[in-house]
């Protein structure tokens, strides 16, 4: 990039670049498409990727690759997997995001793109970023091209397939992404011990695992309570129970949970009786509401088990205890005040917390209409709980944040 579009990028950082697009003319030095390209990008990364922000003069050719890429968070993540020394091949490289941060530990990486524009700006970037051992490729590859013997062969192959049909409509099931990992499974694995493939966080768990072989651990990948991936390391040997390892990444660390199937199945959950739901209603106790790692997972009766909190039902995925379990994987409440639901509790507390966040678990109004029901504003510093006990009575809790 030369000096003068980049210093333009610099000073004009975080602006709206429609203005620039509209008069290129006056600025005759400045390569204005690729600025305000840049720019644009950059203001979309800052808090996703902040390695890559740092570095203003990397390039951004593809705005559909900026959008799929991973968080810095994830890729950092998924970095950690890697042995280190390992030599790794990224079969879809996109924008390079995953790439960089599997280097990392990597001896060798073989980075794969098949947009040949995609491909140069990644190795450009590369070379900015200090990513010395990624070998860039330009190809579209196929099966033929994997299996030849002048492929390479490596210690660990990522793959992230697309998730789109041909006419961009969303998919979530592996057979119906490109490629399909169920018939590219094999030839992988004759070119690497493990695969690790990044999936979407809307797939059905318990289908992959019926439809592909040789997954013998799900990471279910989540950045503060929000699932962003699924990510499935798959080898040859067979696996009878994988491990479901739940993360979910915060800026204060990482909340880490694993289990497997068995375990949750024979897992006794401590349910509390309708006849002692009272005493949780004072002011002191404490609610917790699970990751949305562990809830996709449906880890329920184990985090009950393994944490010694008390589970309001089978239906409903919330906890109580009288003291702080400050490492539960998810977000911790300090209860202020509980109630039934019934008008008397609603006109009380329209009155009483008029601004707060409020959710409802397995309750006969969405999240939304309960809210409206209470005439609440929007405000995080106090949140109402809606949920049904394990005797069918509805409650309210209003509750402040803890962890």
């Amino acid at each position: 990039m030369e000096g003068k579009t980049l210093q333009f990028i610099i000073d004009h950082d975080g602006e709206d670049v429609t203005r620039f697009l509209l008069s290129p003319g006056k600025f005759p030095d400045v390569d204005i498409p690729l600025a305000a390209r840049c720019i644009e990008a950059r203001r979309k990364i800052k808090s996703k990727i902040p390695a890559f922000w740092n570095e203003p003069s990397l390039l951004y050719p593809d705005t559909l690759a900026l959008e799929q890429c991973s968080s810095q968070a994830s890729a950092e993540y998924k970095g950690s997997l890697i042995p280190e020394g390992a030599t790794v091949a990224d079969l879809t490289g996109g924008l390079g995001v995953d790439s960089f941060f599997l280097s990392r530990r990597a001896s060798v990486l073989h980075y794969y793109e098949r947009k040949p524009l995609l491909a140069e700006a990644a190795a450009a970037n590369f070379t900015t970023l200090g990513g010395e051992n990624i070998h860039c490729h330009s190809a579209e590859l196929t099966l033929n091209e994997i299996s030849s013997p002048d492929f390479p062969k490596v210690d660990i192959i990522f793959i992230d397939p697309a998730r789109r049909d041909k006419s961009g409509g969303r998919v979530y099931s592996v057979a119906d992404c490109e490629p399909n990992l169920i018939e590219w499974r094999a030839p992988l694995l004759a070119k690497a011990d493990v695969i690790l493939a990044k999936i979407s966080p809307m797939a059905d768990i318990s289908q992959v695992l019926r439809e592909l072989p040789g997954v013998s651990e799900v990471h279910i990948i989540s950045v503060d309570h929000e699932c962003k991936e699924l990510l499935l390391r798959i080898t040859a040997e067979e696996v009878i129970e994988p491990r479901i390892i739940t993360v979910n990444i915060t800026k204060d660390g990482v909340q880490l949970f694993e289990f497997t199937g068995a375990e949750e199945s024979g897992a006794e959950a401590d349910y509390i009786e309708p006849s002692s739901i009272d005493k949780y209603i004072h002011q002191g106790c404490f609610l917790y509401e699970p990751n949305k790692s562990i809830s996709k997972g449906g880890a329920f009766k184990l985090a009950s088990q393994r944490f010694g909190i008390r589970k309001v039902s089978p239906a409903t995925h919330l906890y109580f205890s009288e003291g702080l379990k400050s490492d539960f994987p998810g977000k911790c409440f300090r209860v202020i005040e509980g109630a039934p639901f019934n008008k008397r509790t609603l006109g009380e507390w329209k009155k009483k917390y008029p601004r707060a966040s409020v959710s409802a678990k397995n309750f006969p109004l969405t999240s939304e209409e309960l809210a409206k029901r209470l005439c609440v504003k929007e405000d995080d510093r106090l949140h109402i709980f809606g949920f049904t006990a394990i005797g069918g009575e509805k409650y309210l809790f209003c509750t402040e944040r803890v962890q």
